[in-house]
């Protein structure tokens, strides 16, 4: 595993299980974070914290470092809708998914690539802020305003002492 100095996780629930996860895994020169916030509290956003995790956990094993972002977020919101869709109600399809921040540092050249949906990434550089605002959708927005949005990544290159932030609106 490659060495982050001065990482943390603050992780403080508001009930034993929570909605809220944090994600991260490195592969080959890729360490790869997540940040999400699921859809419900206590046991039904723990589920969904569980899906959403379990489909990331695939989607990097599948297509290992070279996945982007952008394309990590497209896929999750696709197989997300996918997998609820067979939990259909006869009113429609279900309301659930996540608001998620994305981060890929390849940990040799020190550059970095983020994603998000409706989460802000801050980015401390250089005693400067930098605030990564993140594509206005969900994942799992069903609406075609929305789906036409596509996610995008923003490229970085980090030197000693910048810091990034990702947190779920619990913590905002």
């Amino acid at each position: 595993m490659c060495d982050i100095t001065g990482s943390f996780i603050f992780y403080s629930p508001l009930e034993i299980v929570s909605g809220d996860f944090y994600w991260f895994n490195q592969i080959g020169d890729h360490l790869i974070v997540c940040c999400a916030d699921c859809t419900g509290h206590g046991i039904p956003g723990a589920f969904m914290s569980m899906i959403a995790s379990t489909i990331i956990s695939d989607i990097c094993e599948q297509f290992g470092e070279n996945i982007r972002p952008s394309e990590l977020l497209e896929r999750l919101d696709h197989m997300l809708v996918e997998e609820l869709g067979r939990n259909q109600s006869e009113e429609g399809a279900a309301k659930d998914g996540c608001d998620i921040s994305v981060a890929s540092i390849n940990v040799k050249t020190k550059s970095v690539l983020i994603s998000s949906a409706r989460r802000p990434v801050i980015v401390f550089k250089n005693q400067d802020i930098v605030e990564i605002p993140g594509t206005k959708r969900s994942i799992g927005d069903r609406e075609p305003k929305l789906v036409e949005r596509k996610f995008v990544d923003t490229e970085l290159q980090l030197h000693t002492g910048d810091t990034i932030y990702m947190f779920s609106d619990g913590y905002s």
